[in-house]
């Protein structure tokens, strides 16, 4: 259902008001075809004869006995306004009527709050901007000065050092002594895995296990390279290249067979080198 308005010049804004309710006041002349109505969804207020037919005010006449409505003209004493959409003021009177625009406050003189807060925030920005630099510089010129020093202390130090005279000094060779020592740490090292807790299930230490033993025991640990190479029960076969990367020690490789239980372990070798020096000693 519709909610009407309409504007009486003697009692200001009438409603809300069905469309029964509006003709009813229209039957009994309280409102004229010249009065302004309003609903919601219209933009401005309206006369009444331009919207007869959503009124349904056609075929109804009004009483003549009743007294016609004051015309829409004459000063008005009091306005009863709730919205200031609907609102201006008469030219002559100055009275309050609908459907107007208000007219707009003046400009305030003055800076802005916007203006204002933006220039705090530059001189703000500035104040802190020449507390880091006074910070900064002094920092940045201790550090320049320091590097400069340290750089010519490191000349310095380059030109009273003494000249190297003939070449260096050679790094200790890998012999037929290193190869006997090697054999005799490999030996150690397979008696010492073989005797350890993994045995007592039959199972062939790994390769990590010698190396948690050369940790343990660094008297063990040599220039070797020690791989699994078969796995049965209490009887496990290691391939072992002795030496250094690239050297023709590189070539010096051996079977060691380490075989027993715990506290029982025998080791054998053999290699099958044809150059007698790259074999290590006891091995076939």
């Amino acid at each position: 259902m519709q909610i009407w308005y309409y504007h009486s010049p003697g009692q200001g804004r009438i409603g809300p008001l069905s469309v029964e309710e509006l003709q009813q006041h229209y039957r009994e002349r309280r409102m004229a075809l010249d009065t302004l109505v309003w609903r919601e969804g219209m933009r401005e207020w309206q006369p009444a004869d331009r919207l007869i037919d959503e009124l349904g005010l056609i075929g109804i006449k009004p009483d003549a006995g009743a007294p016609p409505p004051l015309p829409q003209g004459q000063p008005l004493s009091i306005v009863e306004v709730e919205d200031d959409r609907f609102v201006r003021n008469d030219a002559k009177s100055g009275t309050p009527w609908p459907n107007a625009p208000q007219q707009a406050a003046p400009a305030k003189s003055g800076m802005s709050g916007c203006l204002i807060a933006a220039i705090a925030i530059g001189v703000v920005g500035f104040v802190l901007m020449a507390i880091l630099a006074a910070i900064a510089l002094p920092a940045y010129k201790d550090y320049v000065d320091r590097a400069k020093k340290a750089q010519q202390a490191a000349t310095d130090a380059a030109a009273n050092r003494a000249p190297t005279i003939g070449p260096p000094e050679p790094q200790s060779a890998y012999g037929a002594q290193q190869l006997a020592e090697d054999d005799a740490r490999v030996r150690a090292l397979l008696a010492e895995g073989m005797g350890a807790s993994t045995l007592q299930q039959g199972q062939c230490p790994q390769e990590f296990e010698f190396e948690s033993a050369m940790v343990r025991r660094p008297e063990l640990s040599g220039r070797f390279e020690l791989t699994l190479f078969s796995a049965d029960p209490y009887r496990c076969a290691y391939a072992v290249r002795f030496g250094p990367q690239g050297s023709e020690w590189a070539n010096a490789t051996a079977m060691y067979v380490a075989q027993g239980e715990r506290g029982d372990i025998s080791v054998s070798c053999r290699s099958n080198t044809t150059n007698p020096m790259l074999k290590p000693p006891g091995c076939n």
